[in-house]
C-alpha cells in the first residue's frame, strides 16, 4: 500500500509495516498453534493445519474491523479519509511491432489462478496504470474491431482474451488464468497492443462507493474547465444520445462495475476465496490525453487476503492493530473479555492511537478564513479584526 494522504488536512501518513503474515504468526503464537518446522526447532511461522490457519485469518480481520470501529467519536479515524488518484488515458493505437513493451518472465499461482507478467519498464505512453485493473487484454493477434482491452502478447494461440486482475507495479500486472510457461522461456516476448477507450476507470481496491469532496485535476494541469461530480444516469444518457466525444472531461460519476464483468470484479487478485465488489469511475468526455485526477473518499476495509497485504492503518497504529489481534484471540478462543491483551489494547494502545490521530489535525484553532502571512498556519480572530476588518466611517443606520 502506498503512503496514504489524510483528506482533511493533506498530511502524508507513513504506511503500516505489519503484513498479514506478521499478524497471523502473532495470533498463532498466542494460541499455541504456530508451526515450528519439521524438527520443531524453527522460529514460529504460519500454522500448517488448515483449520488453525483459517482461525488465525478470521481473528486478524475481525481485530482490524474492531479497531476501525473503535475510532474517535464522532468522526472516526482521519486516515479513513484518504485521497484517490485516478489516471485517465486516451485511446491508444495499435503497436503491431511490439517494439515498446516486452514480457520478460511469467509466474503462475495455483492459489489465486492468476499469472504475473513481468514487463520491460514501459514508456509513459504505454504504462499499465492502476486504473486498468479488470480490463480485458488479448494475448496474441488482434481482437475483432471495437473489442475492449489490450491486444496481444505474441503466442502460438491467437486472440486469447485475459482479464487484468491487479496492477502490481509499472512493469508488472496479474491476469486471471494460466499462461503458457513458454511465454518467456527462450526470449522476451513482444506485446502488440491497442486500447479502445470508453471513459471507465477502475477505482482503488479500498474504495467502497462514497467520495467525500470535490473532484479536481492535479496541480499544474491547466485545464480550461472545471471537473465536477454528476450522476451515472446523466453520463449514461449522454453516451446513449451522442457519438463518442473526446476532449477534456468535465463530468464524472461512480458506479459498481456492472455485469457481465461479474466474475472479473469478484475474482480479484487478492484471493479467489474472498469475493470483493469493485467500483469504477465514468467520465464525460473521453480524455484525449493522459490526465490525472484527485478526490477524497471514505476508505473501505473488507479483509486482508494475501500474506503480503499490509494493514489499512498507518504505521503509528501498528502496535494497536497487533494488540487488537491478540485481544480478539483471547475473546474468541479463551472466552474472556478482560484478558491482559484486551486491557492493554483498551487502556494503553487505543488512547495512544487517539493521540496519534489527533496529531494529524490542523495545528491551529480559531478563525478559519483566508490565510495570512502573520504567523501560524491560520489567522486568529484578533488578526482578522486588526488587519482586515474595515470599520465604517459614516453611520450605517440613518434616519430618512
Amino acid at each position: 500500500m502506498a503512503s496514504q494522504v489524510d483528506g482533511a488536512v493533506g498530511q502524508i501518513l507513513e504506511p503500516s509495516v505489519l503484513t498479514f503474515r506478521d499478524l497471523i504468526i502473532d495470533v498463532a503464537y498466542k494460541l499455541g498453534i504456530a508451526s515450528y518446522g519439521s524438527t520443531g526447532t524453527d522460529a514460529p511461522s504460519i500454522p500448517t493445519d488448515n483449520h488453525d490457519l483459517t482461525l488465525c485469518k478470521r481473528i486478524v480481520n475481525k481485530a482490524i474491523r474492531m479497531f476501525i470501529h473503535d475510532g474517535p467519536k464522532p468522526s472516526g479515524w482521519k486516515w479513513l479519509r484518504p485521497i484517490a488518484q485516478v489516471d485517465l488515458w486516451p485511446q491508444i493505437s495499435v503497436d503491431a511491432t511490439g517494439s515498446t513493451v516486452y514480457v520478460t518472465s511469467t509466474g503462475y499461482s495455483s492459489t489465486t489462478s492468476t499469472t504475473t507478467l513481468t514487463l520491460t519498464a514501459p514508456s509513459f505512453s504505454t504504462q499499465f496504470y492502476p486504473s486498468m485493473e479488470l480490463r480485458q487484454i488479448w494475448l496474441g493477434g488482434n481482437p475483432p474491431p471495437g473489442t475492449q482491452g489490450w491486444n496481444g502478447i505474441s503466442t502460438s494461440t491467437s486472440g486469447l482474451p485475459y482479464v487484468i486482475t491487479a496492477w502490481l507495479a509499472p512493469d508488472q500486472i496479474q491476469v486471471f488464468g494460466q499462461l503458457s510457461s513458454t511465454l518467456a522461456s527462450t526470449s522476451t516476448q513482444p506485446i502488440t497492443y491497442s486500447f479502445v477507450q470508453l471513459g471507465d476507470y477502475t477505482l482503488p481496491l479500498n474504495f467502497g462507493g462514497q467520495y467525500l469532496g470535490e473532484i479536481t485535476y492535479i496541480q499544474n494541469t491547466n485545464r480550461g474547465m472545471i471537473l465536477r461530480w454528476t450522476s451515472e444516469a446523466a453520463i449514461r444518457s449522454r453516451r446513449q444520445n451522442y457519438n463518442i466525444e473526446s476532449g477534456t472531461p468535465y463530468e464524472a460519476a461512480v458506479r459498481l462495475i456492472p455485469t457481465p464483468h461479474y466474475q472479473s470484479l469478484r475474482n480479484s487478485a487478492s484471493a479467489l476465496a474472498f469475493p470483493r465488489w469493485r467500483w469504477e469511475m465514468m467520465t464525460w468526455r473521453i480524455p484525449s490525453e493522459f490526465l490525472h485526477i484527485l478526490f477524497p473518499y471514505s476508505l473501505h476495509f473488507q479483509d486482508l487476503s494475501t500474506y503480503n497485504d499490509l494493514t489499512p492503518a498507518p504505521f503509528g497504529h501498528d502496535e494497536s492493530i497487533r494488540s487488537a489481534c491478540l485481544a480478539v484471540a483471547e475473546m474468541e478462543v479463551e472466552d474472556t473479555l478482560q484478558g491482559p491483551y484486551m486491557q492493554y489494547y483498551r487502556q494503553i494502545c487505543l488512547p495512544n492511537s487517539y493521540r496519534v490521530d489527533a496529531a494529524s489535525a490542523p495545528p491551529a484553532i480559531g478563525y478559519f478564513g483566508n490565510p495570512t502571512a502573520r504567523g501560524g498556519k491560520w489567522p486568529s480572530i484578533r488578526t482578522f479584526r486588526d488587519h482586515w476588518y474595515q470599520r465604517p466611517t459614516v453611520p450605517v443606520f440613518t434616519n430618512p
